[in-house]
């Protein structure tokens, strides 16, 4: 039993990972056509608030291009691991729910994700405003621009599981063993395929973003690792720390 429950928990977080892959880049896509929030975005600009002026100039001076991206690229890793958190904590409430059709898991499952981060955001951008001051997202901006990526979540994560019990049915007659293999190597393709759509995404949107970062810096003048500890406290924006 213990097998089998671990094999499940493994295959609801790898769904978690990959349906959470193309939120992150449908979430990235809202923040370079809208000016919507990004979670890692907001999530490394948390940490440069709290990060006091000299910490941050010894971390640039010391590992130089590399501190620039770290926060951000960590937080965004971080976002990856919670979506697959996400996709064990759905399943589970999935075995227990009353809502046995795929559109009655789906709205659950994004209903979870949704609130979970916008309960985040909201807690980042909180604090971004007490500690530095700086100018961050609306609240209500928020509420709006977590609704499409939590919707494809949900829908995308429900989806893998209704793929393998659509292919058990047919299967009940045939060996154990068979089956799970038939139903395992359908339930990877698909893991593939939306993999195959997501990851691309997010590759191009973060080099548009990385991009626009460094056109603004150069424009704005000096960065903010040039930038005095009282300087910090000032609004700064919403901007990669670097």
């Amino acid at each position: 039993m213990k097998p089998k429950v671990g094999r499940l928990s493994t295959r609801s977080f790898a769904a978690g990972i990959v349906a959470g892959a193309l939120a992150i880049g449908i979430s990235l896509l809202i923040r370079l056509l809208f000016g919507g929030p990004f979670l890692p975005e907001l999530a490394s600009q948390t940490l440069f608030s709290l990060t006091p002026g000299e910490f941050e100039s010894q971390a640039v001076e010391n590992f130089g291009p590399l501190a620039k991206y770290s926060a951000f690229i960590a937080a965004i890793v971080i976002n990856f691991i919670l979506y697959g958190l996400f996709g064990i904590l759905v399943d589970k409430i999935h075995t227990k729910s009353k809502w046995k059709s795929y559109i009655g898991k789906a709205f659950q499952s994004s209903i979870i994700a949704y609130v979970i981060l916008l309960f985040l955001s909201i807690l980042l951008v909180t604090t971004i405003q007490l500690r530095s001051g700086a100018a961050t997202q609306s609240i209500p901006l928020l509420v709006i621009s977590l609704i499409l990526p939590q919707l494809v979540f949900g829908f995308i994560f429900s989806s893998f599981f209704r793929i393998g019990q659509a292919l058990k049915k047919p299967l009940e007659e045939e060996m154990p063993d068979t089956k799970m293999r038939i139903v395992s190597r359908k339930e990877f393709l698909h893991l593939g395929l939306v993999s195959a759509i997501a990851f691309p995404i997010i590759y191009f949107g973060l080099n548009r973003l990385f991009s626009g970062q460094g056109q603004e810096q150069e424009e704005t003048g000096p960065s903010s690792s040039q930038l005095s500890p009282q300087s910090k406290s000032q609004p700064v924006g919403l901007r990669i720390p670097c």
